[in-house]
């Protein structure tokens, strides 16, 4: 959902994304030209926008996670029309294959977050720090902060000075330093698959397994 709440977009498995307009009742329209092509072979999926909704990010993969590519796309916020502007071919310097693919990229105001999510604890297991570049939101690689627990999910603190992971055994808060570089300042144990944190940053809420 764009952050205005005008568009829905879903990802098939054959790379394209479809783009439905989303009426004040709730219904849903197919807008004219979707699906739109992505220019990827692969499943397209795990998609976030920016917070100004010009730019869609998201994963494709190829089976169990192969060729993964990580793919920037420009949204025409007027229309929901999508225009691939960027492929980053396996972001993470080495094959993904039997691995979940990548998780959505946590943003901050320049910098954008994205893990690797291994089903099982392997090389490369990394999160992958990214500049934005402010005028066409494509991104370039600043650096990395290695996981070797897997990294599952990440999320981005309201006031976007924190990114939250969480991998097979921990949830891990980093601080984000003014380069957009990240630095742990707290650890705690658990296998959390999803986490949220309330829009007053005072508490996070994580899923693990059968509990919350």
């Amino acid at each position: 959902l764009d952050p205005n709440g005008h568009f829905v977009y879903v990802g098939y498995l054959s790379g394209n994304i479809g783009v439905y307009h989303l009426n004040a009742t709730g219904k849903l329209a197919e807008v004219a030209g979707s699906p739109f092509s992505t220019d990827s072979l692969y499943s397209a999926a795990y998609m976030s926008l920016d917070p100004s909704g010009h730019y869609l990010y998201t994963t494709a993969s190829g089976l169990f996670g192969g060729n993964s590519e990580l793919q920037v796309i420009s949204v025409n916020t007027t229309t929901g029309a999508l225009t691939p502007l960027q492929t980053i071919a396996s972001p993470f310097g080495a094959g993904l294959m039997n691995t979940t693919g990548t998780t959505p990229v946590s943003f901050s105001p320049t910098y954008a977050y994205a893990a690797n999510s291994p089903v099982a604890t392997s090389p490369p297991d990394d999160i992958v720090e990214f500049s934005i570049s402010p005028n066409s939101g494509t991104l370039t690689q600043v650096g990395s902060v290695p996981d070797i627990n897997g990294p599952q999910q990440l999320i981005l603190s309201p006031l976007g000075n924190y990114v939250y992971a969480s991998d097979n055994l921990n949830v891990i808060g980093y601080t984000v330093q003014g380069n957009g570089s990240l630095k742990v300042f707290t650890n705690a144990q658990a296998s959390a698959h999803a986490i949220l944190e309330d829009p007053n940053a005072a508490f996070i809420y994580f899923a693990a397994g059968a509990e919350a």
